[in-house]
């Protein structure tokens, strides 16, 4: 009998798919693969490119070609508000928006396990707060600030934040002439 190629590959995404299922509580390895899926994706698509590749280079092989499937990088990072961002992931992993936070918790807890110690705290970092949070386990709490995407608050936030830092002599001030 030849020896199956795949077979390393099949029984680490299976492993993978069971401690989802562990997770959410569920025998349905589809419902923790279409649960994966849409984690994969919403993290993926809002991390930016050089850190959704540097959180993929972590992932077995099955688990890594999901997570690239479908993927544009020049049209990442996604900036979407929280309510978008529950809804894509509601709407990928096929749950109710009251779910999101118990079923991202669960699936982010499952890397975190398997991955080196802060190793996805890394990843998450570039997120605002409100997403990690769901990511964490999180419900989509009203004091929560909730990420409209407009440009103009982000940029003022951004200019806020460097008179801050030259405030504290943390960034070298501008030289007049």
């Amino acid at each position: 009998m030849p020896h199956d190629l795949f077979a390393a590959a099949v029984h680490g995404a299976h492993e993978w798919l069971r401690a989802v299922a562990v997770g959410l509580e569920t025998d349905g390895l589809a419902i923790a693969h279409r649960a994966l899926r849409a984690w994969s994706h919403v993290v993926r698509d809002r991390i930016g490119m050089a850190n959704s590749a540097h959180l993929a280079a972590r992932l077995p092989e099955l688990p890594r070609g999901v997570y690239y499937e479908g993927w544009v990088p020049s049209h990442v990072p996604v900036h979407r508000g929280l309510g978008e961002f529950v809804e894509q992931f509601a709407r990928a992993a096929g749950i109710r928006k009251d779910e999101v936070g118990r079923v991202a918790g669960a699936i982010t807890a499952m890397p975190s396990d398997r991955f080196s110690p802060g190793q996805l705290n890394r990843v998450f970092a570039v997120l605002p707060a409100h997403l990690s949070g769901i990511l964490c386990g999180g419900g989509m709490d009203a004091s929560l600030p909730i990420d409209t995407g407009d440009a103009n608050r982000m940029g003022s936030a951004a200019q806020e934040a460097h008179r801050m830092l030259l405030a504290e002599g943390l960034v070298p001030g501008v030289r007049q002439h």
